[in-house]
């Protein structure tokens, strides 16, 4: 079983899902830190490094490690905290 934190459940918060900023025909990223694969619509699976919650998100040749922080900014244009 996953730690909560790995993925955080919705509660009574209805889920935003938005394109990954550079990868949009890829991945999504939802409000609550959640990253998922588009066209399976399978969640990425988080790293936690220290205090951040890192992903692996490939564009198809190259993969690369990103903060979920950023993308969650990136995408809704807020401060996560």
């Amino acid at each position: 079983m996953k730690p909560e934190w790995f993925y955080p459940s919705a509660g009574s918060h209805s889920e935003q899902w938005r394109r990954v900023v550079g990868l949009e025909d890829r991945y999504e990223v939802s409000d609550l830190g959640r990253v998922r694969s588009i066209r399976t619509r399978q969640l990425r699976k988080l790293m936690r490094i220290g205090r951040r919650n890192l992903v692996a998100l490939s564009n198809g040749r190259t993969a690369k490690v990103r903060r979920v922080d950023a993308l969650v900014r990136d995408a809704f244009g807020t401060n996560p905290g």
